[in-house]
C-alpha cells in the first residue's frame, strides 16, 4: 500500500490540512496573539479600574491583573474551541508577568500557543477616592426625633438603613454613592453622602421604618459650567 507524502516537507502524513501535514499547516499560524506589554490602571485605596474611559468596580488585584491580559488577547478569526489558562506571576509593586496558554483547532487541526506578557500597573486614585479623602459631600441627611431625643437604638438602626441603601446603589453601579461620614449630635446624627439622590433614598427608607416626614433646604455653593449647585440638608 502506497504511502501518503506531504507535498510541501516530503514526511509521511495520513491527515491533510490543505493539502499539507499538520506541521507544515500550523508552523506559521498562531491561535492568538498579546502585545508584551500591556497597561492597566487602578485605584491603591478600593481596587477599582480605569475602562473604556471611566472608573469602574474592580475586584482582586490577580484578577484584576489578568482581565487586562484577557482584554488584549487577539484571537485568530479562523480559530475554534479556544481553552484558555492565565496565571500571574508578581515581579514588583507595579508590574506582573502573565503566563498564556491556548489550544483550540483552525480548521479542525489541533493547535496550542504558549506566550507572557508583562503587566504595568499605574496606581490612581479614583474619583470616589479622591471625593471620599478630599470630604465632598452634596448632601446631609439629618434625623431628628420629634419633641425627644432619639434613642442609642434608633440610630443606629438610622445608620444601618443608610448604609444599606448605600451598598444597594453602588451594587447597581452607582460609583459616587456613599457616605464620606456620620456626626452624632445630643439631637441626633448627621449623614454626609456623596449624592443628593441618595440622601432622599435614605430619608424615604428611614421614614419607611420609623414614619416621620422629610424637609429640604438646599444651600447655593457655586457653579459649574454656568450651572448652580446646590447642597441639599
Amino acid at each position: 500500500m502506497a504511502k501518503s507524502f506531504c507535498p510541501k516537507c516530503g514526511s509521511d502524513a495520513d491527515v491533510f490540512y490543505d493539502n499539507v501535514c499538520i506541521h507544515c499547516f500550523i508552523w506559521n499560524k498562531k491561535l492568538l496573539g498579546s502585545p508584551k506589554i500591556v497597561y492597566g490602571r487602578i485605584c491603591p485605596t478600593c481596587g477599582s479600574v480605569f475602562r473604556r474611559g471611566r472608573w469602574q468596580f474592580g475586584g482582586k488585584e490577580e484578577d484584576t491583573v489578568i482581565s487586562f491580559v484577557k482584554e488584549n488577547l487577539e484571537l485568530n478569526r479562523d480559530a475554534n474551541s479556544i481553552e484558555l489558562a492565565l496565571t500571574s506571576k508578581q515581579l514588583d509593586y507595579s508590574r506582573y508577568r502573565v503566563h498564556v496558554e491556548a489550544k483550540g483547532e483552525i480548521k479542525s487541526a489541533p493547535i496550542g500557543t504558549v506566550m507572557d506578557t508583562e503587566v504595568r500597573i499605574s496606581w490612581e486614585t479614583c474619583d470616589t477616592c479622591s471625593r471620599i479623602s478630599g470630604g465632598y459631600f452634596e448632601a446631609i441627611v439629618q434625623i431628628r426625633a420629634d419633641k425627644r431625643l432619639p434613642t442609642q437604638e434608633e440610630l443606629k438602626r438610622c445608620v444601618a438603613i443608610a448604609e444599606g441603601v448605600a451598598a444597594r446603589s453602588q451594587e447597581k453601579g452607582d460609583r459616587l454613592a456613599f457616605i464620606a461620614r456620620t456626626e452624632e449630635l445630643p439631637e441626633g446624627i448627621d449623614i454626609y453622602v456623596g449624592l443628593i439622590k441618595l440622601g432622599k433614598q435614605i430619608c424615604r427608607a428611614v421614614i419607611d421604618t420609623f414614619g416621620g416626614k422629610i424637609t429640604e433646604s438646599p444651600k447655593l455653593i457655586g457653579q459649574k459650567n454656568g450651572v448652580d449647585l446646590y447642597r441639599i440638608t
